[in-house]
């Protein structure tokens, strides 16, 4: 069976904008980029234990089509839950079939 039957979730991309309000100073915001979708699945503790040795935080991965607009500085909201992409997106097995991305659970939307 392919990959993309299992893109039953719908997550959106979001990614950060930096402004500068009147006083001069930054405030940060995120706005969505997109809407996909996708697979997310917990981590295996194998992935876990490799993203520590490179000082990461790893707890779930997200599989979604190549022509998706991602990088590792944007974040996932999915079921008003958020994850912090910290990987670049990984062609897998360089098919431009399906993007494989390393993410890290944050907490909810409204926190």
């Amino acid at each position: 069976m392919a990959i993309e039957n299992y893109y039953t979730n719908s997550a959106k991309i979001q990614r950060k904008a930096e402004t500068l309000n009147a006083f001069g100073a930054v405030t940060e915001s995120w706005s969505d980029v997109e809407t996909i979708d996708c697979l997310i699945n917990q981590a295996t503790s194998s992935e876990i234990l490799q993203a520590q040795q490179v000082n990461e935080e790893v707890s779930h991965k997200l599989f979604c089509d190549v022509s998706t607009d991602i990088t590792n500085k944007d974040r996932i909201i999915f079921n008003d839950e958020v994850y912090r992409v910290v990987s670049v997106p990984k062609n897998t097995v360089n098919r431009n079939h399906h993007y494989k991305i390393m993410l890290y659970y944050t907490g909810t939307d409204n926190e």
